[in-house]
């Protein structure tokens, strides 16, 4: 299921009501998140996968992802507080930000490229 968010930068606003409202599709049968952030300049730089020690498949997952598609991938196991994925994870699901890094139009008017959540029940 594709969800998209808003108010990440306002407190994870939409990711929190979801974890806390959802129905349907709820946290509590949801297996895993993976939240597309900043993923479309990637350029020469390694996709940073944040949050990869949320789960023990994280980085089998991801190492086999990046040999099956060339891309340089680096785990970041370190817990950050920073985006939508952590609204999942604080609900008990593993999860993970997949981010290629800050770029000029990083959090200005300028950056139009969208970002989506992808959560898997």
């Amino acid at each position: 299921m594709f969800v998209a968010f808003d108010g990440e930068e306002d407190g994870k606003k939409g990711s929190k009501y979801y974890v806390a409202n959802e129905k349907r599709y709820p946290a509590s049968k949801t297996i895993g998140m993976l939240n597309l952030d900043t993923v479309g300049r990637l350029e020469k730089r390694k996709l940073l996968v944040l949050g990869s020690g949320s789960a023990k498949e994280w980085p089998h997952i991801f190492r086999g992802a990046g040999f099956v598609t060339g891309a340089e991938l680096e785990m970041v196991s370190k817990d950050l507080d920073a985006s939508d994925q952590k609204s999942f994870e604080q609900a008990g699901v593993p999860a993970v930000q997949l981010f290629s890094g800050p770029h000029l139009d990083y959090h200005r008017p300028t950056d139009t490229r969208t970002r989506s959540m992808l959560t898997v029940s």
